[in-house]
């Protein structure tokens, strides 16, 4: 019946966006940092030490096109 009398559906759209933006900030504000809770020293012996990155499978040579692959 509102509706035959005047179009309400910018009211609705109003106040979803309205509660989309506050909830947006609210979430904002509660995430933390990483950076600033954790820290890593690395110790001082570490000279000859290897790091391997594991790739996944699909993370191919035919996938990329770095290192000269074609």
């Amino acid at each position: 019946v509102a509706n035959s009398y005047l179009p309400s559906n910018w009211l609705s759209a109003l106040g979803l966006y309205a509660w989309a933006q506050v909830d947006e900030s609210s979430d904002n504000n509660s995430l933390m940092n990483p950076a600033k809770k954790f820290t890593y020293v690395a110790p001082k012996n570490i000279d000859d030490t290897y790091v391997v990155f594991i790739i996944g499978e699909t993370t191919r040579w035919d996938h990329m096109g770095i290192f000269g692959y074609e």
